[in-house]
């Protein structure tokens, strides 16, 4: 019961090591290279999500910090009015 080992790439039969998984050199540089092709696909679609969602996260920030700045502005603006209000009323 000799258990027959065959490439991954190719389907030729492998003879060697018994933990062998591709019969030539050929056969196992085409694989990594496919997989590499796959990951490096894979990543780059990554990298592009991770940019748009960091742009669209620096937008958010830019925003708040710009609502916080009007808003700050508004309340240091009703202050000085308020003292105005405040100076005419003991005043009279």
């Amino acid at each position: 019961m000799e258990n027959r080992r065959v490439c991954k790439v190719c389907g030729e039969t492998i003879i060697g090591r018994s933990d062998k998984i591709y019969c030539s050199y050929n056969c196992r540089v085409y694989a990594n290279n496919v997989k590499n092709r796959e990951l490096k696909e894979k990543n780059s679609a990554f990298k592009y999500k991770v940019s748009i969602d960091k742009t669209l996260n620096q937008l958010i920030l830019k925003n708040r910090v710009i609502s916080l700045k009007i808003i700050l502005i508004t309340s240091y603006i009703f202050k000085i009015f308020s003292k105005f209000a405040g100076y005419n009323k003991h005043s009279k």
